[in-house]
């Protein structure tokens, strides 16, 4: 909505839309695999977490009763922080694509208003 008003006003800002739309489709297109198989990895690491506590509360007396609480302690530690690991790689591949978004927002910003103080005369004031 708002390109367009920019663009039926200064019509040279088309072209930089239409860069603009290119980037974003190369980077989504880039972004949208690894996402989902971060999302597949961090899925897949949750299931040992949810299991080994099921294990660990169906045996929980045996486990107290051969003194093997460390060693549950421990496989559980391995687990969440497996987990942990693939849940941050999820959250920073979502930063990298904020990132580069807001940069192409700050880009369409500053061509925007590059375009409207060069083309200053030619332009309404009312419209600027």
């Amino acid at each position: 909505g708002i390109l367009l008003v920019i663009s039926s006003i200064t019509p040279p800002m088309l072209v930089f839309v239409l860069l603009l739309l290119l980037a974003y489709f190369r980077i989504v297109r880039f972004y949208l695999p690894a996402a989902r198989e971060l999302a597949r990895l961090e899925s897949l690491s949750k299931s040992p977490i949810l299991h080994h506590f099921a294990e660990s509360l169906s045996g929980a007396a045996t486990i107290l009763a051969f003194g093997q609480q460390a060693r549950f302690h421990a496989r559980n530690l391995r687990d969440v922080d497996m987990n942990l690991s693939a849940s941050f790689y999820r959250v920073a591949c979502g930063e990298w694509l904020a990132l580069r978004m807001e940069l192409m927002g700050a880009v369409g910003l500053a061509c925007s208003g590059a375009l409207l103080v060069l083309g200053r005369e030619r332009i309404a004031s009312g419209h600027a």
